[in-house]
Order: structure tokens, then sequence, then C-alpha cells
């Protein structure tokens, strides 16, 4: 019943994570999450956050140099999360999000298959565009992956 549906809710939402990163702070300071000296640091050394949204919270998990290097520490926060949580990555849905640039979405995806054949030969991935809400504080360059424990149907 109905509080069957609620228990099962709140284990679904302490379970989700979504990583990702972005192709530039502008769109941070713009929704007032960053101020402006941190943009101008961040500029000039073409930093890149990693962001965890986790437990309805939103956060910077570390950050790298240039894309290509926030990319690579992306796919590594993913692997570490499910190694030192000793979790199994079989037991969770995964879905690869892009945002405005599929081509780079493609390659992540094949990126996040190889990489996480570490932790399972049998897992799917899905992958969808990001949806206008994010988009308006991350930018048009989120890249990323969200992941959530399956759970029995009610």
């Amino acid at each position: 019943g109905y509080d069957e549906i609620v228990s099962k809710t709140e284990l679904l939402k302490k379970s989700g994570r979504v990583m990702f990163t972005i192709g530039t702070m502008e769109y941070l300071n713009r929704g007032g999450r960053i101020g402006k000296l941190a943009l101008l640091l961040a500029s000039k050394v073409l930093v890149r956050p990693i962001i965890v949204f986790k437990d309805g919270d939103i956060g910077a998990d570390g950050f790298s140099l240039g894309r290509k290097k926030s990319i690579n520490k992306l796919i590594d926060k993913i692997i570490g999360y499910f190694k030192k949580q000793n979790k199994n990555i079989e037991d969770y849905e995964l879905a690869v999000g892009y945002g405005s640039d599929i081509e780079e979405g493609k390659k992540f995806l094949e990126i996040v298959k190889e990489a996480l054949k570490l932790l399972s030969e049998k897992i799917k991935i899905g992958f969808d565009q990001i949806g206008s809400t994010i988009a308006v504080h991350t930018g048009p360059y989120p890249i990323g992956l969200a992941f959530i424990k399956k759970f029995d149907r009610v």
C-alpha cells in the first residue's frame, strides 16, 4: 500500500547518485553557485569540478584541469564509489547523461562501458540527453553518470 511506496521511495532517494562534470563554470556563477573570484580563478586555469548529487544535495567532489582530465577523474570517482562502498554495480540502474553534444555523449558512454567492465561485464547503461532544468545550472555541456539501486516493484 501507500506506506510501502513511501518506504521504497525513501530507499531509492538514499541510493541514487548523479556524478558529472561541466564544460565551463560560467553557468554555476550565473546561478549563484560560485563567486566571481572562484570563476576568475577557474577560467584562468581551466578548472572543471566533479559534481555529485546525493541525498537531495549537490556539491563538488574534486576538481581537474581541462575537460579530458575531468572526465577521467569522473570515471575514477564512479569506480571508487562502488569499490569503497562495497556495492555491487549489478544491483543498480545506470544511465549516461549528456548536454548539447551527442557525439561527446556517445564517446563518454563507450568510455564508461569499458571502464565499468572492471566491476562487471553484465551491466546495461542507459543513454539520454539531460533536461533543460539541469542545463540552466550546468550550461550546455554537462556529462556524467546517474545510478540508483534496483528494488522490487511495489
